[in-house]
């Protein structure tokens, strides 16, 4: 099988197998949890995941510094800022039983993946029309990241903060947004199997996926179909940045000496340590096997701050062993 037919195959087999795994996790077999430790839990994961792409995109800047992948470690970075964000937000609401979703809670959700559709966009626009403009002095790369991630998470806090809008202005918003991160989408999707990052091996069949599922988890968003559609946006989320790892960590792993199976085997066993653990706990509270345990919160968020830090510090030293 060629190496195109192999892309467009993982594209056909895994947004389907998403949408499908996540309706049948949440609406048959019903493992959903709104408490706020799991949504605590969530965040830390997604901050996790999204490390493993962070730390491989850095590595490229040893090689060679450029506008295009430093646009592309700034959206991975803004994304993990906000939700390791998320996750400290909900400390403060440990003693309430469950997450009480609001209108604005749907506006903010969206804002987060047009943010990170734009800037996912950018990147790639930029390396396939910038020419010598995406050529970057490497001493203001770290300047650049600070400052547009910045940027980005003042926006993103500025519209957490605002006073609540009348629901129709926060449909309209929905809409507007929710249609640009769409196309956004689409436009990396495409542009990406068309332009060469040199020094940073992209797997584009799993990249594609990714894109597109993010897609469907905006849609779901703003179709509604049920009380619980930002369950399975998330979940379709957490489909998306799990393939981002392997689009970036697999062809990383191959082209440094592994075989295609133990480059598998390393991916998917750096997810699972994360992810194991939050199903497991979900799964027990959806079957009510938790709910009659006395809280221990202290305990329960130096737990979280510790694995969010040891994440990061993980990206660091991974970076830095290079």
């Amino acid at each position: 099988m060629t190496t195109e037919r192999r892309m467009h195959l993982r594209i056909v087999i895994l947004v389907p197998l998403a949408v499908v795994f996540t309706i049948l996790v949440i609406g048959g077999a019903e493992l959903i949890s709104t408490t706020t430790t799991t949504r605590v839990g969530l965040h830390a994961l997604f901050a996790y995941w999204i490390s493993i792409p962070t730390a491989l995109g850095f590595l490229t800047l040893r090689k060679h510094v450029t506008l295009s992948h430093s646009l592309l470690n700034t959206t991975f970075v803004t994304a993990i800022l906000i939700h390791i964000g998320s996750a400290m937000k909900n400390l403060f609401y440990l003693n309430e039983q469950v997450i009480v979703r609001v209108a604005l809670d749907d506006a903010i959700d969206i804002f987060e993946m047009t943010l990170f559709s734009i800037l996912l966009a950018s990147s790639v626009i930029v390396k396939h029309f910038g020419g010598s403009f995406d050529e970057f002095s490497p001493n203001i790369f770290y300047r650049f990241v600070m400052i547009v991630s910045a940027i980005g998470l003042y926006g993103y806090a500025a519209l957490i903060f605002l006073p609540t809008l009348s629901p129709s202005y926060l449909s309209v918003f929905n809409i507007v947004f929710g249609l640009i991160s769409i196309l956004f989408f689409i436009v990396a999707a495409i542009l990406f199997r068309k332009t060469n990052f040199r020094t940073l091996e992209i797997d584009w069949g799993y990249l594609s996926s990714a894109l597109i599922i993010l897609a469907l988890s905006v849609i779901t968003l703003l179709l509604g179909f049920s009380d619980v559609a930002w369950i399975y946006c998330e979940n379709l989320q957490i489909a998306a940045f799990l393939l981002f790892g392997f689009a970036l960590s697999i062809p990383f792993l191959k082209n440094v000496g592994f075989r295609r199976r133990t480059s598998y085997i390393i991916s998917i066993g750096f997810v699972a340590i994360a992810y194991i653990p939050l199903v497991i706990t979900t799964t027990l509270e959806s079957m009510n096997l938790v709910n009659e345990l006395p809280p221990n919160n202290l305990a329960f968020s130096i737990i979280h701050i510790g694995a969010v830090s040891l994440s990061a510090m993980m990206t660091y030293l991974l970076y830095e062993y290079s």
